[in-house]
């Protein structure tokens, strides 16, 4: 079993970052969306979110064999900042980015922080996804061709086109079809214990 941690860097301070080295993790994964903090900050709705996860990367500096990962929400707002996010993971020998486009929100029940079970609210980011992203296959073919170089991209090869495909149309047919395989393999637990077996 490979355990990872998700996380928005905001908790992750010297003590902790000490904890989670010795705690027997494979892996953590910091959500990162651009290197431009009004970017980032705007995609994930925190006025601090940029420099909380620039600071629990430099708190897990020293990771000994823990993983250390970026996950990026791809969307209209940061396409332009794929590039460098990649170049980012590299020069900062870090050990992959993961690209996930931005998806309607989860069927999924989310919990608050009593635990109560919640509904996401609607997104506008989402409403505006597929608009104005005329230079989609651009980013995508360079992203590939980083990824066919060497660059630590974890997605195949396949997956960065599934997903080029879906953000210039997210009810392309093609893309409707694909199955998701990760239920399979992968299961989440929330802060609170849940276990599901999909975001």
């Amino acid at each position: 079993i490979i355990t990872t941690l998700v996380a928005n860097g905001s908790l992750i301070n010297k003590r902790l970052a000490k904890e989670i080295i010795s705690s027997g993790l494979d892996a953590v994964s910091f959500s990162l969306n651009s290197l431009v903090p009004e970017i980032h900050n705007k995609t994930r709705g925190i006025d601090t979110s940029f420099d909380d996860v620039m600071l629990a990367i430099e708190n897990l500096w020293e990771r000994e064999r823990l993983r250390l990962t970026i996950s990026t929400t791809v969307m209209r707002e940061n396409i332009n900042d794929l590039i460098g996010l990649v170049e980012f993971v590299k020069s900062n020998i870090l050990d992959g980015i993961n690209f996930q486009p931005l998806m309607e929100t989860s069927i999924y029940p989310i919990f608050n922080k009593e635990g109560k079970t919640d509904k996401f609210p609607g997104g506008k980011l989402y409403q505006e996804l597929g608009k104005n992203m005329e230079n989609v296959d651009d980013v995508f073919n360079q992203l590939i061709s980083m990824k066919k170089e060497g660059y630590p991209i974890n997605n195949s090869v396949k997956q960065l086109r599934y997903t080029a495909k879906y953000l210039k149309n997210r009810t392309d047919l093609e893309i409707l079809g694909v199955k998701c395989k990760i239920g399979s393999k992968n299961l989440f637990i929330d802060p609170f214990g849940n276990v599901r077996l999909c975001m």
